[in-house]
């Protein structure tokens, strides 16, 4: 099995639903920014969370737009068309951690906890 960790923005809100088995579930997408050279685009996902996990996700009032990180199970998984008019291949990850993503963006340079210094440094040894 292949284990996924991506940060991507929600697609929709998430909303808590019961199967009928009563056993609760979340299904939202989350879409990645990829860059590659002279271009870039996005990877769709579908995540899906069971039981507690759903549950936790549900508390956590996640929206649409939201920057977010999750990791799971990723899996390559058939789905029906919007218009019912045949299949298509979908990346599916079954939700095992997640959370909200910040949204600052680190310089090269300045990693977070090691701010810039100035000052004069003593030369190197030769």
């Amino acid at each position: 099995m292949a284990q996924v960790f991506l940060i991507g923005s929600i697609t929709a809100d998430l909303k808590l639903r019961q199967s009928e088995k009563k056993v609760s579930y979340i299904r939202f997408g989350i879409s990645e920014r990829i860059e590659y050279k002279g271009g870039g685009g996005r990877q769709d996902y579908q995540v899906w969370a069971f039981g507690f996990e759903a549950e936790r996700l549900a508390k956590m009032n996640v929206k649409k737009g939201s920057l977010f990180w999750v990791s799971g199970e990723l899996r390559l998984v058939d789905d029906l068309r919007p218009d019912f008019t045949g299949t298509v291949k979908v990346l599916k990850i079954i939700f095992k951690d997640g959370g909200y993503a910040a949204k600052k963006i680190l310089v090269q340079d300045e990693p977070l906890g090691c701010p810039h210094l100035d000052g004069e440094r003593e030369p190197l040894p030769e």
